[in-house]
């Protein structure tokens, strides 16, 4: 384990040093999260096989609400998420990846002999199961590597702390900041700006803010 953190603060600090700082980090796991949809929409064109593509996208629409959002615990349990899914992969693969690529997945066509559009029929089905196999196959085994490469980034991202709110560039609050830097003076009758009311004071009739003096 401890290896294993090593290893990670080794390429955190090679990232570091090539520029790659909190922001970018995010933009690339970002950018591989729209990647994934890409490769999981096309994949849905498969109708064998092809319901891994279904999960991948379903994981990847999770991931956007907890970019969007940034909840720490939804970052984390995607993360979590993807390496379970990258292993899924990997056995899809193992599994699949010679029955497809071989055209050995099941699909039969029965024609008829009596028919007079046999050779019609007999090109669509050839179509229908090269679209199965291509887009059950091919967008699988790109996904299954970008899915390893945004595992090792996530993982790089939880060591860092970007996924538990630490990181001050990524997480600042733009309020907080705003207040303890670009403050106003105060400015008497605007509540929005002092934050704070006196118990001597009321709102006018047409949405002011009035002090009474007693």
């Amino acid at each position: 384990m401890d290896h294993v953190a090593a290893r990670l603060d080794g390429m955190l600090h090679h990232l570091e040093d090539q520029g790659v700082g909190s922001r970018q980090m995010l933009k690339i796991a970002r950018a591989s999260v729209y990647a994934q949809i890409v490769l999981g929409m096309a994949g849905s064109l498969a109708f064998v096989y092809g319901t891994i593509h279904s999960s991948a996208l379903a994981l990847s629409l999770y991931a956007v609400v907890a970019l969007e959002i940034k909840a720490p615990r939804l970052l984390k349990i995607y993360a979590v998420l993807l390496l379970v899914l990258t292993l899924i992969d990997f056995f899809w693969l193992a599994t699949y990846a010679g029955p497809i690529g071989s055209s050995n997945t099941g699909m039969v066509m029965t024609l008829d002999a009596g028919k007079v559009d046999v050779d019609r029929t007999l090109k669509w089905g050839i179509m229908a199961s090269g679209v199965n196999n291509f887009f059950c196959l091919v967008p699988e085994i790109f996904a299954f590597f970008l899915r390893i490469a945004s595992v090792l980034l996530w993982a790089l991202m939880w060591s860092k702390g970007l996924l538990d709110g630490s990181d001050g560039e990524l997480y600042a609050d733009p309020n907080s900041a705003y207040e303890t830097v670009h403050k106003h003076s105060s400015i008497p009758g605007s509540p929005a700006r002092n934050g704070v009311r006196n118990s001597d004071a009321f709102f006018t009739g047409d949405g002011g803010y009035q002090d009474i003096e007693a």
